[in-house]
């Protein structure tokens, strides 16, 4: 079977500017206990229109643990700019899951994750896709 020309529509859902969404990268980090340092999100240099779907969850809830937040960096038309998830606080099992757009005009899009007083056995895992739409 061979496909040929633009999808405008994939699984139900519009395609932009290169037909099906190119997944850039995808992280998947669990067991998580302290800080994730400032990291590339792998090929995500060209400039465009990206999606950041996130998933972030307290797995192992601890009564006097802190919070944990992602933050995203990237340069649009105006500048150097951030977009912050959480905080997600890890005293119970729970989970926020969100999507954003990015309109990047140079350099690279990167991801930290910041946690404030994790004590005992707290543990959050961290999912990530960023699709490149346009």
């Amino acid at each position: 079977l061979t496909l040929e020309g633009k999808l405008s529509r994939y699984n139900a859902i519009a395609t932009e500017g290169y037909g099906v969404p190119a997944i850039v990268d995808d992280v998947a980090l669990t067991a998580q206990t302290a800080d994730i340092a400032s990291t590339n999100f792998a090929n995500a240099g060209v400039a465009g229109r990206y999606r950041v779907n996130l998933y972030l969850a307290c797995t192992t809830a601890d009564a006097a643990a802190g919070d944990v937040t992602v933050t995203i960096s990237f340069t649009d038309g105006a500048g150097a700019t951030t977009i912050v998830f959480g905080p997600l606080v890890l005293t119970a099992l729970i989970r926020s899951a969100t999507v954003r757009y990015i309109q990047l005009s140079s350099g690279s899009i990167s991801y930290a994750v910041t946690h404030t007083g994790i004590y005992g056995t707290a543990q959050y895992s961290v999912h990530m896709t960023l699709e490149r739409l346009a």
